[in-house]
């Protein structure tokens, strides 16, 4: 049997880890993860380690913060004027916004003032090293 290989779809059941071991995701929440190796639509740790896989095999990936989504950045924090922000905000909710290039980017509102909404626009990810226990499906 050939092994998984560059340009190859690949579907996996898996879970994410914290490095608490408390699991931010899994494939029995959000439904198997599809991609295609080598396109960069997921991190490069992970898709080294499905090359050669085959049909049912498992493996554990240990992604650090820096292979993963990288430390924490205090400028993605900033405020928000209230009578610029929707209605629906509050704070410990996520939210969608939109960069300059229409791309949208999810945040959340981590606090509040009379006047403005305090935004993290850090990755939930950032800042931390990452667990992926996979099965190719």
């Amino acid at each position: 049997m050939k092994g998984v290989e560059q340009g190859d779809k690949v579907k996996l059941s898996y879970k994410l880890k914290l490095e608490d071991g408390s699991i931010f995701e899994s494939s029995e929440t959000s439904g198997p993860l599809d991609f295609v190796v080598g396109d960069g639509s997921v991190l490069g740790p992970l898709e080294t380690a499905v090359l050669g896989m085959i049909s049912g095999e498992s493996k554990v990936i240990r992604v650090s913060v820096d292979q993963g989504y990288g430390p924490r950045k205090e400028e993605r924090i900033f405020k928000m004027d209230k009578t610029k922000a929707p209605a629906s905000y509050e704070v410990g909710k996520s939210v969608v916004l939109y960069r300059a290039d229409g791309k949208p980017v999810q945040a959340k509102v981590i606090g509040e003032n009379e006047e403005a909404f305090i935004i993290d626009g850090n990755h939930p990810l950032v800042g931390h090293d990452l667990t992926f226990e996979i099965t190719l499906l």
